[in-house]
């Protein structure tokens, strides 16, 4: 019954570093309800406890009542202690005064206000720090101090190479830089680079007054380089301005090897490399030593990647500036007609990547899409369409009959066709490997009974107000 709140403190092991000890809070219990007690810090000793008593010890407010900050191009960023008449060039002298680089036409104070809005004080940096008599600031606690460097306050300095390099792209402008620099940079030449033939385009400043502008949109250079990038006494006679573009082309008879691959019934099926930019499919037929005799020409396919191209911007791909997107299509090609008469216009000429599939003989034809079942049938010679529909166990509901077509093993594509305002109809002639695809009818949104409510009065009110304009009118 004789212990203070002192005792309490002690046996709880005293204070943490953060608890604000200038007073403490009390929860008590009285006869009828609870009550707050606030016991100052001289009161400890000999504040007596009660049953029932909770103390709550708070932490002490997270701010600073002495700070203030410095950042930016100062040798000593960070926080500093604001002491009895501090002043902005005492604080940027704490901070171990300016860099070079700093900008000194004018800086920013962030001051924070009495209620805690903040305003802005802007000041001549080179004023405060030569005459402080006229020009200097009192500093404020919290006050937040900024000088810019003078980098901040451009455009970065860049250059960029691309095309026959090693490794292309952006780099830093550094005054007195030279193109055998800056292809150091990127690495040296790739083995295809001529570097008889380095271009240069360099952009238009342009002029200040708009009636004098003119047509010209960029500068070109046009040099050549040693290979091994040797100093010579003309390298500095031109030196690469801010945002010069440097593009290393290519050897115009450089070649990388280009392969095609050929698949399935010849006697040396593989990948082979091309010799002549003018090879065709017949060539590779012969080189792969000929069809086998279970070859089934009809059936032959050439599959080909069609590229989209794209310019790289970015100057990081290397020998390619172009960046190519691909989509793997079969061509329909006539291999007999090509074996026959090498060099015609159906023996197409290669490209890299090409691949000429030729498969054994096809017996049998397939049927899908909107059939009672998708299914393979044998082959019959001369049979129709509707043979082997009826094979699949015909047309579904949906079946859009009209628009049936058919792929055909080499990858040509052929449909039914209308004569004379549709009263005749042909149908494609079905060969082994085909496939006969029947469309589906597109599905509808039915509507629903309160949009057919909705349309229906919309028609009946239209209807009523056409009768009685043609009733007024007949009057």
């Amino acid at each position: 019954g004789d212990e203070t709140l002192a005792d309490l403190i002690h046996y709880a092991g005293w204070f943490t570093d953060r608890a604000y000890t200038r007073q403490l809070r009390i929860h008590r219990n009285t006869p009828t309800e609870r009550s707050v007690v606030t016991v100052h810090q001289e009161e400890f000793d000999r504040f007596t406890l009660r049953n029932g008593d909770v103390i709550f010890v708070d932490e002490i407010l997270d701010r600073f009542e002495n700070r203030v900050r410095i950042s930016g191009a100062v040798w000593r960023s960070g926080e500093f202690e604001l002491t009895e008449g501090m002043t902005l060039r005492d604080l940027i002298l704490e901070a171990d005064g300016l860099r070079p680089d700093a900008f000194r036409h004018r800086g920013i104070i962030n001051r924070l206000k009495d209620d805690f809005s903040f305003e802005q004080v802007s000041f001549d940096v080179a004023r405060v720090m030569e005459e402080p008599d006229r020009y200097d600031i009192p500093l404020k606690r919290e006050d937040q101090v900024r000088i810019q460097s003078i980098f901040d306050m451009r455009e970065e300095l860049t250059v960029r190479i691309g095309g026959a390099v090693q490794s292309g792209g952006s780099f830093d402008w550094r005054e007195n830089m030279t193109l055998k620099d800056l292809i150091l940079k990127a690495d040296g030449f790739l083995e295809s680079a001529s570097e008889a033939r380095i271009e240069i385009s360099r952009r238009i400043i342009g002029n200040i007054v708009p009636e004098e502008r003119g047509t010209q949109t960029a500068e070109t250079f046009l040099f050549d380089v040693s290979r091994d990038l040797g100093l010579a006494e003309e390298d500095q006679q031109f030196r690469l301005e801010p945002f010069d573009q440097v593009f290393v082309r290519r050897k115009p008879d450089y070649q990388v090897q280009r392969n095609v691959s050929i698949q399935g019934e010849v006697m040396y099926p593989g990948s082979y490399t091309l010799v002549d930019r003018g090879e065709r499919i017949s060539d590779l037929v012969a080189r792969s030593g000929g069809l086998t005799r279970e070859a089934y020409p009809p059936g032959a396919t050439l599959i080909r990647s069609s590229e989209r191209v794209d310019v790289d911007l970015d100057f990081t791909a290397g020998d390619e500036s172009l960046e190519s997107r691909t989509n793997d299509g079969r061509i329909g090609i006539d291999l007999a007609a090509i074996m026959a008469n090498p060099g015609s216009h159906d023996d197409l000429y290669l490209r890299e990547g090409d691949i000429l599939r030729i498969p054994q003989e096809m017996q049998t034809v397939r049927i899908s899409g909107a059939v009672m079942q998708d299914v393979e049938v044998r082959y019959r010679e001369g049979k129709r369409l509707r043979y082997y529909i009826d094979h699949a166990g015909g047309y579904t509901e949906d079946a859009r009959r009209r628009r049936a077509y058919v792929i055909y093993a080499n990858g040509d594509v052929d449909r039914r066709h209308n004569y004379v305002f549709g009263l005749f109809r042909s149908t494609p002639d079905i060969e082994p490997g085909a496939e006969i695809i029947i469309p589906e009818k597109p599905e509808r949104d039915r509507m629903s009974t309160g949009e057919v409510i909705a349309i229906s009065s919309a028609v009946v009110s239209m209807a009523s107000t056409v009768a009685i304009m043609i009733d007024r009118l007949s009057r």
